[in-house]
């Protein structure tokens, strides 16, 4: 019997990396492209040692038709995850038109390449920022959507371009809005460790632990939270990667349309993961309160029950499962 031949886009990214493994471990025949703006081809190697697997890699801009088309092409492509885009709501306020041409653009120069070569499977890689402020917490799939910076409009329009094209062109998709990802392969060999300066909570208090910052910026102290910092939903990369792999089986198997939010429904504050760092560690980490960012929400977690009813998902990790592996990808990739 032959594999499902997978296409993974920006699968050498934190989170498209795990995936990849997943993948791998459940016997697909894997596909990556990814430009490497916000990674590095080592990633490549340490996917393939950890799963003593072989896959075919093509380094190409996800907006570059010609060469998306030639990769659809020379495969027999089953399903598409689609992970590639940028992602961050402080840098997308600065440069709005190149989140609208790489998460928007790039993302129909992927489902024109799909419907040329009869590919119907889809997994679109959405997140929690298309509900912008909910008055009402835990937050359910049935939430308006209120995107509130670029990022989060990007991922709204690609989330309405799916919806038409499943109900014009008989897609078949699963769109996945995750909270916060976190944490690492227990090998310590992959972990989110972007190229570009990023503004994700744990990797900077990674940083001041390892000596590379004095002090951590918590950026707000006067949400209306338990204490005062903002609360997200924190989930372990294994789990989320883990639920790609369950949506990306619903749609081959049962052909079902789905959107679900991805997350444990447990909200954690600034506070509560500086504590469960200095829990690890056994000492104290050296943290100031700054102003409130742009763009940023005082609360964010999810209501689980659809993910689990749906495609049987539930978060098996917690925060400390969380803490220590993103402490020991850190440790070991700075040695």
């Amino acid at each position: 019997m032959n594999k499902k031949q997978i296409l993974v886009t920006g699968g050498t990214g934190y989170l498209g990396s795990h995936i990849c493994l997943e993948l791998l471990a459940n016997d697909y025949e894997l596909l990556v492209i990814d430009n490497l703006v916000n990674s590095k081809i080592s990633t490549i190697n340490f996917i393939e040692d950890i799963s003593l697997k072989k896959f075919k890699f093509y380094q190409i801009d996800i907006r570059d038709n010609k060469a998306i088309k030639e990769v659809f092409s020379k495969n027999n492509i089953s399903a598409v995850v689609h992970l590639a885009a940028l992602k961050s709501i402080s840098e997308s306020l600065i440069d709005p038109y190149e989140y609208y041409d790489v998460n928007v653009s790039g993302l129909i120069t992927l489902l024109r390449a799909m419907e040329n070569h009869g590919v119907k499977n889809l997994i679109f890689s959405s997140s929690a920022v298309v509900y912008g402020r909910q008055a009402i917490q835990p937050i359910t799939e049935q939430a308006s959507l209120c995107p509130e910076n670029p990022y989060a409009f990007t991922k709204s329009i690609g989330e309405e371009i799916i919806s038409s094209l499943v109900k014009e062109k008989k897609l078949i998709a699963g769109v996945l809005r995750y909270f916060n990802p976190a944490g690492s392969h227990e090998s310590g060999l992959i972990g989110d460790k972007p190229n570009k300066v990023q503004g994700n909570v744990i990797p900077k208090i990674l940083d001041v632990i390892l000596g590379n910052e004095k002090v951590f910026k918590v950026y707000g102290s006067d949400y209306e939270t338990i204490d005062g910092t903002g609360v997200r939903d924190y989930i372990h990369v294994k789990d989320l990667s883990r639920a790609h792999i369950l949506s990306l089986q619903k749609i081959l198997n049962d052909k079902k349309n789905h959107t679900l939010n991805i997350g444990t429904g447990k909200g954690y504050s600034v506070l509560d993961l500086i504590k469960a760092f200095e829990a690890v560690l056994g000492e104290k980490i050296p943290h100031v309160f700054e102003e409130r960012r742009e763009g940023d929400v005082a609360e964010c977690f999810t209501e689980t029950s659809l993910a689990r009813d749906v495609i049987g998902f539930q978060a098996d990790k917690d925060i400390n499962d969380m803490v220590s592996s993103a402490l020991n990808f850190a440790k070991n990739y700075s040695a």
